[in-house]
């Protein structure tokens, strides 16, 4: 079934989530109104694997033992708006015993991304959408990445989308504020998503691909300068992406 109807047939459905995420949204940022993290992380983690279901896309995830219990920055390539929701889901712990938590996670989001629909998904998270200012983006973003070192929680960046997969470019230097906050890297690869992931004429189910690789730990984030990270996880996430995980 082409994902357009798909969309048409669970519009109702759609809308009602959205308004739910809307709601919690207005109380928790214009009203002050506390909601755990555990239940807003888990809002968005439910809204994200319905999209997955309405766009078809079905999602693998290998390495999920790598992820630390501490925080950390999570840094993925970035080939469709689609990962943003991929990874959320992603993120979701496999075991279902008593006591598994998820774990709680916030975004970096370029500017390109934000509308009133993003606002609301993603602010409830406390979410970051950078600006059109480098020297407030370079600002935020250290105060994005502390903020997920007292929280405890993971901070997500993606680099920027671009036409050749090989390329690792940031809106913003991450590298250099991950060493002045000393968070762990988490590199991670998503493969086989792409422009279609959310596009409305696809037809086929699509299959995605995300590895956890495993960190590169706090000791060897001040070790290295920030040229030597950005290496680092560029191979990681550009050639690890099978074998011993």
């Amino acid at each position: 079934m082409i994902i357009k109807l798909r969309i048409v047939l669970f519009s109702l459905f759609w809308l009602l989530k959205l308004r739910k995420i809307r709601s919690v949204w207005k109380k928790y940022t214009k009203k002050k109104v506390e909601f755990a993290p555990e239940y807003r992380n888990n809002l968005i983690l439910k809204y994200s694997k319905f999209i997955l279901k309405l766009f078809r896309l079905k999602i693998k995830v290998f390495g999920y033992e790598n992820l630390p219990k501490t925080a950390a920055v999570i840094i993925s390539n970035h080939n469709s708006f689609a990962d943003y929701f991929v990874l959320c889901s992603a993120l979701e712990n496999p075991e279902k015993g008593e006591g598994q938590t998820n774990p709680i996670s916030t975004f970096l989001l370029e500017k390109q991304y934000f509308n009133r629909k993003n606002k609301w998904i993603f602010g409830i998270l406390d979410s970051l959408f950078l600006t059109e200012d480098p020297k407030k983006n370079i600002a935020e973003l250290g105060s994005f990445l502390k903020t997920a070192r007292e929280k405890r929680i993971y901070g997500i960046v993606f680099s920027k989308k671009n036409e050749k997969k090989s390329n690792f470019d940031f809106p913003v230097n991450v590298f250099n504020a991950t060493k002045q906050t000393g968070l762990a890297i988490i590199p991670v690869s998503i493969n086989f998503s792409d422009e279609n992931s959310y596009k409305l004429n696809r037809k086929k189910v699509q299959n995605i691909e995300i590895f956890f690789h495993r960190p590169i730990k706090t000791a060897a984030v001040f070790a290295q300068t920030s040229k030597s990270l950005f290496l680092t996880t560029k191979k990681a996430i550009f050639q690890n992406n099978g074998g011993d995980k």
